[in-house]
């Protein structure tokens, strides 16, 4: 994936994460279980969490598919020899 889409797709999680957490954040206060007050504190929480949970799983998923590409090239290596 080159870095132009790279940027774009993050750029796209990341609104959609912020959107599902003020999402998240009205439901509460409808429901009660929220104070108005705090909603913006927990939009800014929620969406930061998510957020760093999400780099934290793309990370993990890069490295392995990056393992799994110095394996195959090993492995192509091995049979060329």
């Amino acid at each position: 994936m080159d870095d132009t889409t790279q940027q774009i797709l993050q750029t796209a999680i990341a609104a959609a994460v912020r959107h599902s957490v003020g999402i998240l954040a009205g439901s509460l206060v409808t429901l009660g279980w929220v104070q108005s007050s705090q909603q913006s504190s927990f939009i800014e929480m929620g969406s930061g969490i998510a957020l760093g949970a999400l780099a934290y799983g793309w990370s993990l998923w890069q490295k392995k598919g990056h393992a799994a590409v110095v394996a195959e090239l090993a492995a192509l290596k091995g049979n060329k020899s």
